[in-house]
């Protein structure tokens, strides 16, 4: 991986085309996809102004990290490694009160020595503070998150969509410029396809808890939208790892997915793929540029009707059951091939991020849930439920059905919340939904 700090780093030799040479203030077409070669994955996106603004930020953010991370781990770090969209350079920059305020988090790898101490979390706290005072003494407002890790942990990565974004598109800022290439290296036919399923479920989740923050407090719709558009890109991500031809950016992806949307399946997904093509060129453009176009957002409505079909017709390829099946019917499919093992490690996972005082309280109804389902999948069942009835009433301010309601509220591993409330509307349990995915759901794969 060659070290550098600045901002065009490519992650192919591949030529570019497609949605980087777009006309601005237009947004590709699906019907640009013909006889079009394969995009280069890091080419940036935008008008000279914003170009300029990524160059900066990336010089800016390599000097000051390096900087820190020499002063404070030199003896124990091997290496800084930028991974995220900054790395990609697909960023989002905007312009606000003199600043350029940032829509992506710059995320690092700090790797450190095999037998050296890992640095605590308060160090690495401090460290990100630092880095983000030292960016907006520069007029950017940036969030950092810094996560320690050792040699062992990038050779034992999983087959993961993160995985193979890491290796081919991370960013060593400082340190070995070969650290990467401890990444198994896998083809992207190998990813796993559960994990691009997850993917899926977890932005529709987020799009979720963005709709209820927007109904129950009224806040910026800008979420609701942002969140949107994530649900959309990733929809399409999930899409491709399925067909085997994942690429590790947007613009790669977009184009990516143009070229393959003709290509007959056995099982064709129950959507309109022409019309899905056109929406994911749409919102590639918009997160990419979306300084310098004029697109119109799409729904939420309209985005969340995709992902729930591309969820369906992707359990229908886990679980080889009919086309013709229910949702819930392939879910309990699917979660019936977890093992007994899984379903218990999971459990008891969620019951370590409990307080003491409530491990006894939920304790029969968790060993009921656990006999069908991990957490993870009991959450991502509510989450299909709710955006369903969203759906159909195209609104999260509907109310449900007392049956209903109390059918969604019991497959919640943490409920309370919920417990005697008289609104029962989806913007409520959306709001619970999110909270318990939160809760049990970041920062484990269980």
């Amino acid at each position: 991986m060659k070290q550098s700090v600045e901002a065009t780093i490519t992650c192919s030799e591949r030529p570019l085309f497609g949605i980087a040479e777009a006309t601005v203030n237009q947004p590709p077409t699906f019907a640009d996809s013909t006889n079009v070669e394969r995009p280069v994955a890091n080419e940036a996106i935008g008008d000279t102004e914003v170009l300029a603004a990524q160059a900066l930020l990336k010089r800016v953010l390599a000097a000051e990290s390096a900087t820190h991370v020499q002063q404070q781990f030199l003896e124990t770090a091997r290496a800084l490694v930028l991974t995220g969209s900054l790395a990609r350079n697909e960023a989002t920059l905007a312009r606000s009160n003199g600043e350029w305020v940032s829509n992506s988090d710059a995320d690092f790898f700090l790797i450190i020595r095999d037998g050296a101490r890992q640095p605590n979390a308060r160090q690495l706290s401090e460290l990100s503070v630092l880095l983000e005072q030292r960016l907006l003494d520069q007029k950017f407002r940036v969030q950092v998150g810094i996560n320690s890790v050792d040699s062992n942990y990038l050779r034992n990565l999983p087959r993961h969509i993160a995985t193979f974004e890491l290796r081919e598109c991370g960013e060593v800022m400082w340190g070995d410029p070969e650290v990467l290439s401890l990444i198994p290296k896998f083809p992207p036919e190998l990813i796993s396809k559960e994990d691009a399923w997850r993917m899926l479920c977890n932005r529709s989740i987020e799009l979720l808890g963005s709709l209820s923050s927007s109904e129950i407090s009224g806040k910026d719709g800008k979420l609701v939208e942002y969140a949107t558009i994530k649900l959309v890109l990733d929809s399409a991500t999930s899409y491709l790892v399925f067909r085997g031809a994942y690429e590790p950016t947007y613009a790669a992806r977009e184009s990516r997915l143009r070229q393959i949307l003709k290509i007959p399946l056995e099982t064709p997904p129950p959507f309109d793929l022409e019309r899905f093509g056109e929406l994911v060129s749409r919102c590639t453009w918009l997160k990419v540029a979306s300084h310098s176009t004029d697109a119109e957002i799409p729904t939420w409505q309209i985005a969340t009707d995709f992902a729930l079909k591309i969820w369906h017709w992707e359990l229908v390829q886990l679980t080889e059951y009919q086309q013709s099946a229910t949702d819930i019917e392939l879910w309990r499919n699917w979660a019936g091939k977890q093992s007994g093992r899984d379903r218990f490690r999971a459990w008891v996972s969620a019951t370590r991020r409990l307080r003491w005082s409530e491990r006894g309280k939920n304790s029969f109804r968790w060993v009921q849930l656990a006999g069908n389902a991990t957490p993870r999948y009991w959450i991502y069942l509510a989450a299909n439920t709710i955006l369903s009835q969203a759906v159909g009433q195209r609104s999260l301010a509907a109310k449900v059905s007392t049956d209903e309601w109390n059918r969604i509220v019991e497959t919640l591993p943490d409920n309370k919340t919920l417990s005697g409330s008289s609104t029962r509307s989806l913007a409520a349990l959306a709001e619970a939904l999110t909270w318990n995915y939160k809760r049990f759901l970041f920062g484990t794969l269980a």
